[in-house]
């Protein structure tokens, strides 16, 4: 019941939240951006001891280019591609999605090149690679990570002229290729976005559709968004044989006519997708968030190539006649494919006039005067830049009127010297350099070169509706999904319900030994922690902490599971902000084992080298870091020791921000480790569900935007940034920013990508990429086989099911009343065994070792010994603790 009513608490309160929804992107506008101080080029620490000469394509490849990919791909490695869509800057941000999802997905990205789009520049221009455009040996470096483009792989007439009827290559086969369907799934026709990257590889491509649980909304049927989570979760071996039995991996099909009835399940090796456009970690068109890790951790890295930077450098300087380029405000004002818009309206009632334009300059004029000050050079920006796909020469001469300059593409015959593409991708770069940006709303072209304004130059960025009608429009757009929402949430289901859409038992599961293909050209000696100190645990954490690395850390809650999953937590966020993470170890809890256990290090439980190097990723434990009394009986008064000293920290207070009395989550690990910790609260943006104001959940991705210099301005110019506070009295009132060099934050608990209290869900990408890698020590592997066989009474330990039944702490929910009406009996937990029992045997054959598991073994912290008792008629097995006195011989843990 208590569970039902926090559900329909949750439904009363996002109906009337979307009731009020606001203008899509308006959302972020918590608090005034002038009063942000952003940083500048770099976006993160690099790694930097991996070797980078790892990264060279040639590791991920057989040899050069061939006519059949499979021959040229590695066995060892798997890959993961998608298709173009809809023109350049779209076409950018997919290869930018593709490049986060591999990032997760622990898979090597093949970035397909740039096709020329009939509504763009028109199909007779060339096929441009991705490296022609950006500079990728750089993107690889500040990604740590091997990229691949297509013509690493197989042979194609790249940089020719595009031929869309492709006309057969010496040598090129057709290959036939399953990929998954990720707008397929959502198409009221079952249709697969159609592109033109399969056809100039010669791929006949046959899609499967994705299954509902990769849906970012579902809630919201006509959302078609999928979830980074969602997808990395399809690409491992449980989750892909979970999509392949639902339902809807029947309604493969193919946009080539003789493979359009033929089921070719998506490769394993080569991950592919129709459009990875619509994807997102937590809310839709996520790009324009300050949260969107797509742009956050790869997209800001993605600079231009030398050689393109340089020649816009000579346009820039033909312009504005001089050698030195000076600072200036660029604007974008798209128009021609915009007009479909205006319904036949004339364009002056239809497009916003230039003074709409000319009103937004002076805004950025003004942001950057008071964010740099009158006497700075970025605060007094006078120079203004055009670029337009306009060809009226009225409104040319109007832009000549206000004093504004443009490139005259035309005049300067810049496509008989460079080719169609080139108009477009100077202005790209153009407004990648400007001090300011002023773009039109809806252009994803002017949405990615604000966030590059934004985030290489520190500059100030607006936007402007292109006019009325496009308002008008986006309100009603607006207006509907509210209504669809509204009813979506009246029909809400039960907590957990969502992904019940097939019968698991059915589901064929395939080896579950690894999770994620070894990306093993990397050095396993850069893992090591001693490249990330200065060298043993010091006195002080800042005395070892090493200059060049950045480093990521949070504090424990309320037990050993929680605690496992707020360091698995940990690494992920660490992994999403590049920054090494340090593993505080488990504290023994007065709810649990009690205060008076040892401290125990991660490392005693887990098998942290094979952890690290499954994730390739540096992971260190605090006893790496600074002298405290590990392994000793916990007191939390922390008597002081020799050489440690007491050191003030600032951290970030993830539930202190959404806790009516403004209080961070109180835990025990800084006062063993002599730390006074200052919380300065999340801001709002990084809510996982800002319009569900009870639930307290965050976002990886928010968080891992304020680790960022340009996120962690805005954190800090938030309102709530001034209700810092602290568990330390003499510090309580004292204003202590988070830590730069060594993030952290009160409670990793309650963190998610895309839903709350995830690791119940099964795309949920902690437990996914992270959690299901951390295997237990090989000593307490060992020990465990060892109490097994006395419980067994064999040698060789028999397949078991195991039933967990915990009681002691749940009592308190029965509230006085009797426990047989408050717990579940055993014969429940019975009936879910013989459910289990079922499943294997549907799973793996009847005679199977698998599909006849008959020994159940209990645990639980029950005390009373009529349970005991009454499991052990039901013909289950239990280790006694007690009678072979593990706590004397081993300890409370």
């Amino acid at each position: 019941m208590d569970t039902i009513k926090y559900v329909v608490a949750i439904c009363t309160l996002s109906i009337c939240a979307f009731m009020f929804i606001a203008p899509l992107g308006s959302q972020r506008a918590c608090h005034d951006p002038v009063n942000v101080l952003s940083g500048s080029q770099a976006t993160r620490s690099e790694i930097s001891a991996f070797d980078t000469s790892l990264l060279d394509s040639r590791h991920y490849v057989k040899g050069p280019a061939t006519g059949r990919f499979r021959d040229n791909l590695r066995e060892e490695f798997r890959y993961i591609t998608a298709w173009n869509f809809a023109g350049m800057t779209n076409d950018f941000m997919v290869y930018i999605n593709l490049i986060f999802l591999a990032y997760m997905s622990h898979r090597i990205p093949i970035i397909p090149p740039f096709i020329p789009a009939s509504s763009h520049i028109g199909h007779n221009g060339p096929v441009l690679l991705f490296g022609d455009v950006y500079d990728l040996p750089r993107l690889r470096e500040a990604l740590n990570w091997p990229i691949l483009e297509w013509s690493d792989v197989k042979k194609a007439k790249y940089n020719d002229t595009f031929d869309s009827h492709n006309p057969e290559m010496d040598g090129v086969e057709k290959e036939v290729l399953g990929c998954w369907g990720a707008q397929q799934a959502f198409d009221k026709n079952n249709r697969p976005t159609p592109a033109l990257t399969p056809g100039f590889l010669n791929l006949e491509v046959v899609y499967t559709p994705i299954p509902f649980l990769a849906k970012l909304q579902p809630k919201y049927p006509p959302d078609t968004h999928v979830s980074f989570s969602g997808l990395a979760s399809i690409l491992r071996p449980v989750g892909r044989a979970e999509a392949l039995a639902a339902p809807s991996a029947k309604n493969h099909t193919s946009f080539i006519a003789h493979l359009k009835d033929q089921f070719h399940p998506p490769d394993e090796q080569l991950a592919c997708f129709d459009n990875m456009y619509f994807v997102a970690s937590k809310d839709t068109f996520e790009w324009q968030e300050p949260h969107g890790p797509a742009w956050n951790l790869v997209g800001t890295e993605a600079r231009f190539n030398p050689k393109l930077d340089e020649l816009a450098s000579s346009y820039l300087r033909q312009v504005f006649g001089k050698d030195e380029i000076p600072l200036y405000i660029a604007v974008h004002i798209r128009r021609t494919d915009f007009k479909n818009w205006c319904k036949g309206a004339a364009i002056k009632d239809c497009f916003a006039p230039l003074s709409a334009y000319g009103e937004r300059v002076k805004q950025v004029q003004e942001e950057l005067r008071q964010q740099y000050g009158s006497t700075s050079p970025r605060g007094r920006v006078t120079e203004v830049l055009v670029s337009s796909d306009e060809d009226d020469l009225e409104f040319w001469k109007d832009v000549r009127g206000l004093g504004w300059k443009y490139v005259d593409y035309e005049a300067m015959e810049t496509v008989n010297k460079h080719g169609l593409w080139y108009p477009s991708l100077l202005d790209t770069v153009i407004h990648s350099r400007a001090a300011g940006f002023v773009g039109t709303e809806k252009s994803t072209m002017s949405l990615v070169a604000a966030r590059r304004v934004n985030d290489w130059h520190g500059g100030a960025t607006r936007q402007t509706w292109p006019g009325q009608r496009f308002a008008l429009e986006n309100i009603k757009y607006v207006v509907a999904a509210c209504t669809v929402t509204i009813c979506g949430f009246i029909f809400i289901s039960p907590l957990g319900s969502r992904y019940a859409h097939y019968d698991p038992a059915n589901v064929v599961v395939p080896e579950l030994q690894a999770t994620g293909t070894e990306i093993s050209a990397f050095d396993m000696s850069l893992l090591d922690s001693h490249r990330y100190v200065k060298g043993p645990a010091t006195g002080r954490f800042r005395d070892n902490l090493k200059e060049e690395f950045q480093y990521i850390t949070a504090w424990d809650y309320a037990g050993m599971t929680n605690d496992f999953m707020i360091n698995i937590n940990l690494i992920f966020l660490a992994h999403m902000s590049h920054r090494i993470p340090i593993i505080p170890p488990f504290i023994p809890s007065s709810d649990h084992i009690g205060p008076n256990g040892p401290v125990l290090q991660f490392s005693d439980v887990y098998d942290l080298p094979r952890l690290r190097e499954a994730l390739k990723w540096p992971i260190l434990e605090w006893s790496d870091v600074k002298i405290a009394g590990y392994n000793e009986i916990f007191d939390d008064i922390d008597p002081e020791m020799e050489g440690v000293e007491e050191e003030m920290l600032g951290c970030w207070g993830a539930q202190q921000a959404f806790n009516k009395d403004n209080y961070p989550t109180a835990s025990l690990t800084p006062g063993f480790l002599n730390l006074e910790v200052g919380y300065t609260p999340v801001p709002y943006f990084v809510k996982l569900q800002p319009k569900n104001p009870p639930d307290t959940h965050v976002s990886f991705s928010g968080l891992a935007s304020i680790l960022r210099p340009v996120g962690r301005a805005e954190a800090l110019a938030a309102p709530s940034a001034k209700n810092y506070t602290s568990f330390v009295p003499h510090l309580k009132d004292q204003s202590l920013p988070p830590d730069e060099q060594l993030a952290c934050f009160d409670n990793l608990y309650f963190v998610a990508s895309k839903d709350t209290f995830e690791w119940q869900e099964r795309h949920g990408p902690a437990w996914n990429l992270v959690g299901t890698e951390a295997r237990f020590t090989p000593k307490l592997d060992e020990l465990a086989s060892s109490y097994l066989r006395l419980v067994f009474g064999k040698e060789e330990v028999p397949l078991y099911i195991a039933v967990h039944i915990r009681r002691t702490d749940f009592k308190d929910a029965c509230k006085g009343g009797p426990i047989e009406d408050c717990l579940p009996p055993l014969s429940t937990y019975g009936e879910r065994v013989r459910q289990v029992q079922e499943e294997l045997r549907q799973q793996y054959g009847s005679t199977s070792p698998r599909g006849n598991v008959t020994e159940v073994l209990v645990s639980s912290d029950e005390n009373d010994p009529k349970f005991w008792k009454d499991v052990l008629d039901l013909g289950w097995k239990y280790v006694n603790h007690e009678a072979m006195e593990t706590v004397d011989i081993h300890g409370l843990w």
